[in-house]
């Protein structure tokens, strides 16, 4: 029988809230958050032990520590096996997949809160990652380990000299902010944020929907939209696989690989579990997997003799997500639509993993082009044919 049993019973939360948060930046969360009443949600001073290994988000699972006394925390009870006196291993065992273990250390940075083996038995168990407001262990193994730790510092002290681990699961205090059992934190390089449960899949949405008004920009120059499919130029650096500038590449390759009914560069700009998501009429919707949705696409420029302009695109600054408007012209007969799309990618790989199609039918249906009634396309650089 186990030591510890969960103390919390939650409802599910949409796993998609936390995919979303995971690609928030301190700096956007932490501004709504005020927005919200909530003055100090970030757990300052916390940093990670590896720098590339920093973006994070998942439920808290907590650990309260208080401090060592030494008839009970002594060098017998540090056994390879949970027991009553070792409380941390229990934590390790049954924190589920996904969840970020959040230790109260008191902010004392004395002994550690753990060393590289218990965060290194964390990401084999699915983790997503370890913060506490004390200090680790192995700070050199850390630093190698592909696993989010945050701690105030690195101390060579093992835990027994100041430390004991008192309770799991339960209201903590961690950096002098409260975590509750199953709030959300996230991180990313600056440090780490606590999102109140009720509050994360509203957080998620705000800044999904404030992030596209984050356009396209070069620092010094005013924000400017991609007009009729041009390509962007002169980067410099790296690219991050979901930063603006590597979305804005990605979406023109699609599209030129649409248009060439080439295979494989179709299949290169999505995620194997890809999904193209349609209004109603279309037969076999959503597609479902990159390969089902290449396959489609070349079908259309084989059959209908298809081709895709580009019109325009907004990238966000703070999500791996873009909307952009196209027009598809259907030369064989003589028709063509203009719509929307938006894109999500995936954060790892940078390979499209979602697109969600919006367009209306016309009201006319006489009308050869399903676009809207007196806007100026020509004046605002839209293209008027497929050439």
């Amino acid at each position: 029988m186990a030591i510890y049993e969960s103390k919390t019973k939650l409802h599910p939360l949409d796993p998609s809230v936390i995919r979303r948060l995971k690609e928030v930046s301190s700096e956007a969360l932490t501004a709504e958050l005020l927005a919200k009443g909530l003055r100090q949600c970030f757990l300052v001073g916390l940093v990670p032990m590896n720098k590339d290994a920093v973006r994070f988000a998942g439920e808290a699972f907590t650990m309260r520590m208080i401090p060592a006394r030494d008839d009970l925390d002594t060098i017998e009870t540090l056994t390879p096996h949970p027991n009553a006196d070792t409380l941390q291993l229990e934590a390790v065992e049954h924190i589920p997949p996904g969840h970020v273990l959040v230790i109260d250390s008191r902010n004392d940075p004395r002994a550690a809160s753990a060393g590289a083996m218990l965060p290194t038995r964390m990401k084999v168990r699915g983790a997503a990652a370890i913060v506490s407001d004390g200090a680790f262990r192995d700070g050199e193994e850390l630093a190698r380990l592909d696993f989010p730790a945050y701690a105030r510092q690195v101390t060579a002290s093992t835990r027994l000299s100041y430390h004991r681990v008192a309770d799991l699961n339960i209201p903590i205090a961690c950096a002098d902010v409260a975590v509750y059992p199953g709030d959300i934190i996230v991180g990313d390089g600056d440090g780490v944020t606590v999102v109140p449960r009720h509050l994360a899949a509203e957080m998620a949405d705000i800044i999904r929907r404030r992030s596209l008004c984050a356009l396209i920009s070069k620092p010094g120059r005013a924000p400017v939209p991609i007009r009729q499919g041009r390509r962007p130029s002169g980067r410099e650096g790296k690219m991050s696989e979901t930063s603006p500038s590597a979305m804005e590449a990605t979406i023109p390759r699609f599209f030129d690989a649409c248009n060439a009914a080439d295979y494989d560069a179709l299949m290169s700009c999505f995620s194997a579990d890809a999904v193209h998501h349609f209004p109603p009429g279309l037969p076999d919707i959503p597609r479902r997997g990159a390969e089902t949705i290449a396959r489609k696409w070349i079908w259309r420029v084989e059959n209908l003799d298809s081709q895709w302009t580009f019109e325009k695109i907004l990238c966000s600054s703070m999500a791996p997500e873009a909307v952009i408007e196209w027009t598809h012209w259907k030369r064989k007969r003589n028709t063509a639509l203009r719509g929307d799309e938006w894109y999500v990618f995936d954060a790892a790989s940078g390979l499209i993993k979602e697109i969600s199609a919006y367009y209306a039918a016309p009201a006319d249906p006489s009308a050869w082009i399903c676009e809207l009634v007196a806007f100026d396309y020509r004046g605002r650089g839209y293209h008027l044919g497929n050439k």
